[in-house]
């Protein structure tokens, strides 16, 4: 019994140091206390607020432009200002800077500008240079953007059509209108093949005059030689009546149509004119040519259609290719053969292996199953003397005219009946 009780003691001696041992760990096994509201106004329970320092950002005073300066302008006081530029933006070592000597005590006055910008014997300022390339407002002025005489400006930078022509290629320009420039709507940058076709015809290899020929008739007498009046055409015997006969064209000869691509992959370098100076890579919105003004609608009368203003269509394109392309455009030109161009898909940057055949009426019937259509004892009224022409699809635009190389004349609008 004793023994009993004395076990009962023990276990109640054990339970109480475990609560006691319990009560001491419990806050540092659930983590320090959350601070409550400060209710005495002193702040955070955590202390006062740690004191922000703002850090200084180091800065030089820079030469900076204060309007856009065209390439080839020599630089004046007047174009020209000087600003705080933070150092660590690094273009402070290809920039004209001004010394530290000017603005020992950290700050540059109006005074020591000037005396910076109107020393003669400075080197380090771009007064009386000349810009090598366009230079945009507020933008810094590097060394390497400025040359001490035009020569040097023109030799060292030049156009920018030649800057962003690929090595070993030359640029020339070729006409455009509405078909041969796939409705306008190449851009710049762009990728061309260019489709030239041709009207062939017979002429006589030593005359180089289009066939057939006048012939006369030469008679010898006693009383001597006699020409009579010479005729167009061909001598040929009759089965009829055994003599020969003269066989003369109904028709001037009708020149025989091929076309073929002739230049692979061309670069669209530019659309249209250049403007004033050739510059036409980023040229910003505010020196663009203002659009026209509309008429106040005050002025308007009642009734009176405003007109629409149409943007220019572009009549020529630049393309860089290679020298020998160069000079073919410049044969078909100087031919008057027609160039059309065709717009190659941006992922198709490189020439293609694929050669394409030369197109005349030979390959249109063999090639597209033309039936050659039988003579009939019946046909239709009115007769059908031409199709539908692309002079008659363009009289409208009056940008197409058709050559009769055969004649030497030249003719626009819907075509007619015949010359």
């Amino acid at each position: 019994m004793n023994r009993g009780r004395l076990f009962i003691l023990l276990g109640l001696v054990i339970l109480a140091i475990a609560i006691i041992v319990g009560l001491v760990l419990l806050p540092s096994l659930m983590g320090p206390p959350s601070p409550g509201p400060d209710v005495s106004g002193g702040g955070d329970v955590g202390g006062p607020e740690p004191t922000r320092v703002a850090t200084e950002i180091p800065m030089s005073y820079v030469v900076l432009a204060e309007q856009n300066l065209p390439r080839g302008f020599r630089i004046t006081r007047e174009s020209i200002t000087i600003k705080p530029w933070p150092i660590e933006s690094g273009v402070q070592e290809n920039a004209f800077v001004v010394p530290f000597t000017y603005y020992e005590d950290g700050r540059l006055d109006d005074q020591e500008i000037e005396e910076y910008l109107n020393t003669t014997l400075n080197q380090d300022s771009p007064i009386n240079m000349v810009t090598r390339t366009r230079i945009v407002r507020w933008q810094p002025i590097l060394t390497s953007m400025v040359v001490k005489d035009l020569a040097a400006a023109a030799d060292d930078v030049g156009s920018q059509t030649s800057a962003i022509l690929p090595s070993g290629y030359v640029a020339v320009t070729v006409p455009i209108d509405l078909l041969g420039g796939v409705a306008y709507a190449i851009a710049d940058g762009d990728r061309v093949d260019v489709a030239v076709s041709f009207l062939f015809v017979d002429v006589d290899e030593t005359f180089q005059s289009i066939e057939p020929n006048i012939q006369s008739l030469v008679t010898i007498s006693p009383e001597g030689i006699a020409v009579q009046q010479g005729v167009i055409g061909r001598f040929e015997a009759s089965s009829i009546l055994g003599v020969p006969v003269i066989i003369e064209p109904a028709e001037y000869q009708r020149p025989r149509l091929v076309t073929q691509r002739t230049i692979q992959n061309a670069m669209v370098i530019h659309m249209g004119e250049y403007p004033d100076g050739g510059d036409f890579l980023g040229i910003p919105e505010e020196e663009k040519p203002p659009e026209e003004e509309a008429m106040p609608a005050e002025e308007v009368e009642e009734g009176t259609p405003v007109p629409t203003p149409v943007p220019p269509r572009p009549r020529v394109v630049t393309l860089g290719v290679r020298p020998q392309d160069a000079v073919a455009l410049i044969w078909a030109m100087e031919s008057q053969a027609p160039m059309t161009l065709m717009l190659r898909s941006a992922a198709d940057k490189e020439a293609v292996a694929e050669t394409t055949q030369a197109v005349s009426l030979e390959y249109m019937v063999a090639n597209y199953q033309v039936a050659r259509p039988p003579r009939l004892d019946y046909a239709l009224e009115p007769r059908i003397t031409e199709v539908r022409s692309v002079n008659a699809m363009l009289q409208f635009w009056e940008e197409l005219w058709v050559k009769d190389i055969t004649s030497g004349r030249s003719r626009g609008g819907s075509s007619g009946g015949g010359e």
